[in-house]
């Protein structure tokens, strides 16, 4: 009865609202804001409308059917809900048991970049296209199924399903994030700036396995191990596993402050993740690692091959306390490498870290999940969406050991040191305008007098990028 007194309030507000669109002289100014409030009233009686519908279920069968098939019945008992907005569409059974989620994701990047001598290219990019369906069939089973459209091959992402065994505890399965990086977690739509950092290349993103996770401790201690094929830094699983050998990977976090409604410190998690495996030939070592503009700034030798033990140590920090968020996050990444397979072969340890700290200037709080503003952009109402400031610094070295043998010291850096910083305009849930300043500087190893290092390397990277970014 509260819902649906409110909805007649609301029923005779909107009324009310239209007459005096029509009963009273008024000028452009109150015309636009009262059409606004029009709106935000219709919208909330759509959304009112769907919850009563939701509570109150399908209408009862007539009872002066006496030959109606009983599968008529049933079918309306299952009736879908169906819930759109700005943040996607949801199909769901009433009794919310099967939920089917829809979603796409568009970027749209302009790089411009400066005292490069022309050899990058400025240029607009679509940097990603995809098309996401997410959802689950009954409380305990879940799928997830990602396509990529950006860029010059259409390809799955992820395609993985999962089975919570008891409440809890999570069984997955399929082609996802490994879960190592704290920062490759974030999902794409949310992270804070165009790029990941530096230090996110010296982690494993995309590969076919199985995991467990679950939760402790009234949600303070949280686990994850899982088994997968293996790949290396930076690299997405091909489908193909290169070797007979698996990945293992283990990762924890712990909130101790969770339960601390007051506390400053109920935003703090802090973990340690890693992972060990053996890995071999060429797709057993990264391709390179990348600038924040896209450039590479290490690659091995041709001829160099993976032949041995490769393991990751990542401790990671994160804190969020209302529009404030700090990530922080540490890597060693070693490597057993040969410039044959079965030679003679190095170890190679190669270090990064990155910091990042974000404030939401018009208050909203900052979630990992992606910020949401309290009023969307809208110019006839007068509202501006939300307004984020981002800021970061990484640093990554090389192992000593890469040169001369595994890397050419002429065209790669020993060493890269990045920051940036940038702003995010959240016109909503669904839309967001992102700019960047990055600037990149190298440090090289010494190499032969005649050869002087790569551009990139002597000059460094400087650039200006952009994106316009959908997603629901």
């Amino acid at each position: 009865m509260r819902f649906r007194s409110y909805f007649i309030a609301r029923a005779l507000s909107v009324i009310l609202a239209f007459g005096a669109l029509n009963a009273q002289p008024a000028d452009q100014a109150e015309l636009a804001a009262l059409r606004a409030q029009v709106r935000q009233l219709e919208e909330q009686l759509q959304a009112i409308k769907a919850r009563l519908d939701a509570k109150a279920g399908p209408p009862s069968p007539p009872q002066s059917s006496p030959q109606e098939d009983p599968a008529d019945s049933q079918g309306r008992a299952a009736a879908a809900v169906i819930s759109v907005n700005d943040r996607g569409y949801t199909l769901a059974s009433a009794d919310g048991k099967n939920v089917l989620q829809p979603k796409a994701l568009i970027q749209v990047d302009g790089r411009f970049f400066f005292h490069d001598g022309g050899l990058v290219n400025d240029t607009w990019a679509l940097r990603k296209a995809r098309l996401i369906a997410e959802g689950k069939l009954g409380r305990a089973y879940g799928f997830q199924f990602i396509t990529e459209f950006g860029g010059s091959a259409v390809s799955v992402l992820d395609a993985n399903i999962t089975a919570e065994i008891i409440p809890g505890l999570i069984f997955k399965a399929g082609k996802f994030k490994t879960p190592v990086g704290l920062e490759v977690l974030v999902p794409d739509h949310a992270t804070t700036f165009l790029e990941r950092t530096i230090l996110s290349g010296f982690m494993p993103n995309r590969d076919i396995g199985i995991q467990l996770s679950g939760e402790m401790g009234a949600g303070r201690v949280s686990y994850t191990a899982g088994i997968f094929n293996g790949v290396a830094d930076g690299a997405n699983s091909t489908n193909a596993d290169f070797d007979e050998n698996k990945d293992f990977v283990g990762r924890v976090l712990v909130r101790p402050f969770l339960q601390a409604t007051r506390s400053p410190w109920r935003g703090l998690m802090v973990g340690l993740a890693g992972s060990q495996g053996r890995q071999k030939t060429a797709a057993g070592r990264t391709a390179g690692y990348r600038t924040d503009g896209q450039q590479f700034f290490f690659t091995y030798h041709s001829g160099v091959v993976a032949d041995g033990l490769t393991w990751r140590l990542a401790p990671q920090l994160d804190y969020r306390m209302g529009p404030l968020a700090l990530m922080g996050e540490y890597v060693i990444s070693a490597v057993n490498v040969s410039t044959t397979t079965g030679g003679p072969r190095s170890e190679l340890k190669h270090r990064a870290w990155e910091t990042t700290v974000s404030y939401v200037l018009t208050g909203e709080d900052s979630l990992a999940s992606g910020l949401v503003p309290r009023k969307p952009f809208d110019l006839p109402a007068g509202t501006w969406g939300a307004l984020e400031i981002v800021a970061r610094m990484a640093n990554a070295r090389l192992a000593d050991g890469s040169f001369p043998i595994f890397a050419d010291p002429s065209t790669n850096a020993s060493s890269a040191r990045a920051i940036a910083v940038g702003l995010n305009w959240h016109w909503s849930k669904a839309y967001r305008v992102m700019i960047n300043a990055l600037e990149t500087r190298f440090s090289h190893p010494p190499a032969t007098p005649l050869v002087a290092p790569a551009p990139l390397l002597q000059h460094g990277e400087r650039a200006i990028v952009s994106r316009l970014q959908f997603s629901f």
